[in-house]
């Protein structure tokens, strides 16, 4: 049964019958009883036989869990077994196989689906995880390259103002009081940078969204 394009469940209905009709139409009761112990040999046979042929091996296509489910298409072929075996439904347990009957077989089908679907938000939370704690080290990384880009940014304007000072002490100063040629143009002052590096940022930043970087 597809339970959704890519899962499956696998349902078993060859439920053998023979033993229990034959008890039912019985009038005997001792070999009533015989037939119904040989209808729950016949259920625990069929168990075994359901168990070894490994189903999962022909749906390789699907995801499939890992264990088979045995139709019975009667309550009392169900509970009839399990009154002269009690141990079945261990024995089912054991062997990877679960028995259904027609009023337990759609919630199981809908127990099996609801746990797909919440192994699917597990897997999907999962994955969001990972690439939450991805973006987390990208904007960290970001962050502390552009931290180390604003102070390199302080640098170049305190030695560009330290050079201005030194400019107009050391050279400028001089240079004004040498004798100008005739036509020659008086030197302007050099002026100190005051640019806020935190302004200069947030426009780089705006630009940068505006061409989509």
């Amino acid at each position: 049964i597809k339970l959704s394009p890519s899962k499956c469940i696998i349902v078993d209905s060859k439920a053998p019958l023979t033993s229990f009709q034959l008890a039912v139409a019985c009038n005997d009761d001792t070999e009533k009883e015989l037939l119904f112990k040989k209808h729950a040999a016949a259920v625990r046979t069929h168990i075994k036989a359901l168990s070894a042929n490994n189903y999962q091996d022909s749906v390789k296509q699907y995801s499939s869990p890992p264990f088979v489910i045995l139709f019975l298409p009667s309550e009392m072929l169900y509970s009839s077994a399990l009154q002269v075996d009690p141990t079945l439904l261990e024995y089912c347990a054991t062997s990877n196989v679960y028995i259904a009957s027609p009023t337990t077989l759609m919630a199981l089908l809908r127990l099996i689906e609801k746990g797909w679907q919440q192994d699917e938000i597990n897997k999907n939370a999962a994955e969001i995880g990972v690439l939450g704690a991805e973006l987390h080290n990208r904007i960290y990384s970001f962050v502390d390259r552009f931290n180390v880009l604003g102070k390199t940014m302080e640098k170049l304007v305190a030695t560009h103002n330290d050079m201005v000072g030194s400019l107009e002490r050391r050279v400028l100063v001089t240079a004004r009081k040498l004798i100008k040629s005739p036509g020659s143009k008086a030197i302007p002052p050099v002026n100190e940078s005051n640019v806020d590096v935190r302004v200069f940022a947030e426009k780089l930043t705006k630009e940068k969204e505006i061409k989509g970087i």
